[in-house]
């Protein structure tokens, strides 16, 4: 719903980094997402370029070192 935050919480290795890898577009080559779908705004989002057009404005990943992420000489 409009306004809603979602947290993911687990324990280290649970997979959570995958998932939100998954979310995103963004999985290592050697793995594969067998299933599910993503929906933003009420919008189905197919896979590839749709979504790599929201990554770094409607959808962001802030690693759990966030100071690392947030380092101005990365780019």
């Amino acid at each position: 719903e409009a306004g809603e935050t979602l947290a993911v919480i687990g324990e280290t290795g649970s997979g959570k980094t995958m998932l939100a890898c998954s979310i995103m577009g963004l999985l290592p080559e050697n793995v594969n997402m067998e299933g599910g779908r993503v929906i933003l705004d009420g919008q189905m989002l197919a896979s590839g370029r749709q979504r790599e057009c929201l990554l770094g404005s409607d959808m962001v990943y802030i690693p759990q070192n966030g100071w690392e992420f947030l380092d101005p000489s990365r780019s």
